[in-house]
């Protein structure tokens, strides 16, 4: 059983990682697009657009800043867990996993996607869309499923006090 709770858990952070990087890299470029976008447009309505702007580049530039918390804070969970040899580390790891993957579903799902949609060059039906969705809902709730798994088994670990 601890080398389930290992292999996960490495499983998990690569997953998560790669997952909270391709987000980091698509706000980037949503935030490189509408800068441009910005810096073209003219006309009446140009400072109201720029104001929108700037306020949908403040909240990929927070997404961001938190994804980049996230990646760090699994990082440092699971360093501590391998480096102290403590299950308890690796609970934690696996509950921070968790609640990464419902709040990350949900945020992305009610904030990512809108914005990521009103991006300038962007032209996107909805069935693209829905395949995205459903591949984002796919992976957070495999790796959700994996992370309880973990976390039970890890705190099975932690009473049987295997090392």
């Amino acid at each position: 059983m601890k080398y389930f709770v290992k292999f996960m858990s490495i499983i998990l952070l690569a997953v998560l990682t790669l997952v909270d990087i391709g987000w980091i890299a698509e706000f980037c470029i949503c935030i490189f697009n509408l800068i441009t976008d910005m810096n073209t447009s003219a006309g009446e309505l140009y400072i109201l657009s720029s104001i929108g702007s700037l306020i949908i580049i403040v909240s990929f530039a927070i997404l961001v800043l938190l994804l980049i918390v996230e990646i760090a804070v699994k990082l440092i969970l699971y360093i501590k867990s391998v480096k102290k040899v403590s299950y308890v580390f690796y609970m934690i790891f696996s509950g921070v996993s968790i609640a990464e993957s419902i709040i990350n579903a949900i945020v992305i799902a009610a904030l990512g996607f809108p914005l990521i949609v009103n991006c300038p060059p962007y032209e996107v039906d909805n069935q693209r869309i829905t395949i995205w969705f459903l591949v984002l809902v796919g992976t957070y709730l495999f790796t959700g499923f994996f992370a309880v798994l973990n976390l039970l088994s890890a705190n099975q670990c932690r009473k049987d006090e295997i090392f």
